[in-house]
């Protein structure tokens, strides 16, 4: 009875020693995976990140310091104080080049179009001058009816666009306000929205005369090829020569029999009024049509990086208020 006493002693001893060695490393495990996921959790949190030196997961320098400067706004006098001040706060924490005065968003859009307009506005008289002097219908050359039917559309399109730039924004005019309930994190979150949608105004306004220069190159491309060919093949006479004289008008006229030369065109009739002429006004159309696609793509392009960079910031001002409290 003795010895099994002493031997469960012993053997109790024994568990009591293996537990102790075994607990710290469960206990360390333990406290590793939960630092783990709390490095994970913290990750995930644009505002945050973690300290090596306390251990846990803590707001950035910069997060820190946009929220707090959010917090002075919100604490101005008057409202209208703190709308040009969380203004000027999203101008300057995003650093993009954006502004709150929505007439300056068309300006890039103007420019665009109104030069788009000029080109457009010269070539639409010469087609109409076209159409006006031109025999019949049936005895226009081809070209000449794809030149004038792309340059007119241009220019209805360029009137279209124009107002429909000044309607996006006149939408965007007095959209960002301030109410009187709103707190720091509101009325940033409300500046900072209001750059987006003005991006996205420019976005919607850049497709749309994109898609109306892709138009525009192709439709002036088809008509230079067509004069190509014309050139290429038996000339059109209403293409390349000047309308012939009536008979009647033949019998007036004196003939001079010593020069029965053929009268000589106009500058007009020879370079304009032609398939050479069409040819090379469509090739600036086409050439000058595709340069505006290229600049209305850029804008496209910018203006989404800027749409990308303002939800991100968003995003990190939104965590920044997570576990805040005021």
């Amino acid at each position: 009875m003795k010895n099994l006493f002493h031997y469960l002693k012993h053997l109790l001893l024994n568990f009591t020693l293996i537990f102790s060695l075994i607990l710290p490393s469960i206990v360390s495990a333990q406290t590793d995976t939960t630092l783990d996921q709390q490095k994970i959790d913290c990750a995930k949190n644009t505002a945050m990140e973690w300290s090596s030196v306390s251990n846990r997961c803590v707001s950035t320098a910069q997060a820190k310091d946009l929220r707090d400067k959010a917090e002075a706004c919100s604490k101005k006098a008057t409202v209208t104080e703190r709308e040009e001040c969380h203004k000027a706060l999203a101008i300057s924490s995003t650093n993009l080049g954006l502004d709150f005065d929505s007439d300056k968003l068309g300006h890039e859009s103007n420019t665009r179009t109104w030069v788009s307009g000029g080109l457009n506005t010269a070539y639409s008289t010469i087609a109409i001058i076209n159409f006006a002097t031109a025999p019949g219908a049936k005895s226009m050359c081809t070209s000449k009816k794809i030149f004038g039917v792309v340059a007119i559309g241009g220019l209805a399109s360029d009137i279209y666009l124009k107002v429909e730039a000044q309607n996006k924004v006149d939408e965007l005019k007095g959209k960002f306000k301030l109410e009187v309930e709103n707190n720091a994190s509101e009325s940033q979150t409300k500046a900072l929205t209001f750059l987006k949608d003005e991006q996205l105004a420019v976005v919607a306004i850049a497709e749309q005369e994109k898609k109306r220069d892709q138009i525009l190159t192709a439709g002036y491309a088809a008509a230079g090829i067509m004069a190509a060919y014309e050139l290429a093949t038996t000339p059109n006479p209403d293409c390349t020569k000047p309308a012939e004289s009536k008979p009647e008008e033949a019998k007036a006229a004196p003939a001079d029999t010593a020069n029965p030369a053929a009268p000589e065109q106009s500058f007009y009739k020879k370079y304009v009024d032609s398939s050479l002429g069409i040819l090379m006004l469509s090739s600036i159309g086409a050439i000058y049509a595709g340069f505006l696609w290229k600049l209305a793509d850029d804008q496209i392009t910018e203006s989404n990086n800027n749409i990308d960079k303002l939800d991100k910031a968003i995003k990190s001002f939104s965590d920044s208020y997570a576990n805040f409290c005021p």
